[in-house]
């Protein structure tokens, strides 16, 4: 971020959609700063399913601002959902479940890994497809369907607006 500032500093610029990757461990300083200074926040979910049992053993807590995709979006963060691939896999079902749930595939814990960072299905899928192409400028291309812009679609077997994770 100080690097970030200098840069802004030295050459200007309005609108620059200087990103940050992998935005994981983090504190309420740091967001608050990356919003102030528009930095999007590149996340992405799927790390969710193999981190949460490896974090609380690896990194003293405390764990609020961990992970913070819910803060990012409160504090106004342009939050931008990727897979991380070929590390991690490709799916993008996988990364919005483990946006909304912050369960393992298979369930657990019950509630979901801090739970308070959950987003919304709307919120995920705008990680995923709008924030995306603000993140890249092509806000006027891409990201939506509507009339006169590029489209790639899939056909779900369910609305995943009204899917439920685990009980």
């Amino acid at each position: 971020l100080d690097s970030l500032e200098k840069a802004q500093q030295l050459w200007p610029r309005l609108d620059s959609r200087h990103g940050i990757v992998h935005v994981q461990l983090s504190t309420r300083e740091i967001l608050e700063r990356m919003a102030a200074d528009q930095v999007i926040a590149y996340i992405q979910p799927v790390f969710v399913d193999y981190d949460m049992d490896m974090v609380p053993q690896r990194v003293d807590g405390p764990f609020q601002d961990i992970y913070a995709w819910k803060t990012m979006e409160d504090l106004g963060i342009l939050t931008v959902g990727g897979s991380d691939a070929p590390v991690e896999s490709f799916d993008v079902l996988n990364n919005l479940y483990y946006a909304v749930t912050r369960e393992h595939l298979t369930g657990g814990p019950k509630g979901g890994w801090l739970p308070e960072q959950k987003v919304s299905a709307y919120q995920a899928v705008s990680m995923f497809t709008t924030h995306g192409a603000q993140a890249c400028f092509q806000e006027d291309r891409l990201g939506r369907l509507l009339l006169g812009m590029l489209a790639d679609l899939v056909v779900l077997s369910d609305d995943p607006f009204t899917v439920e994770g685990h009980d």
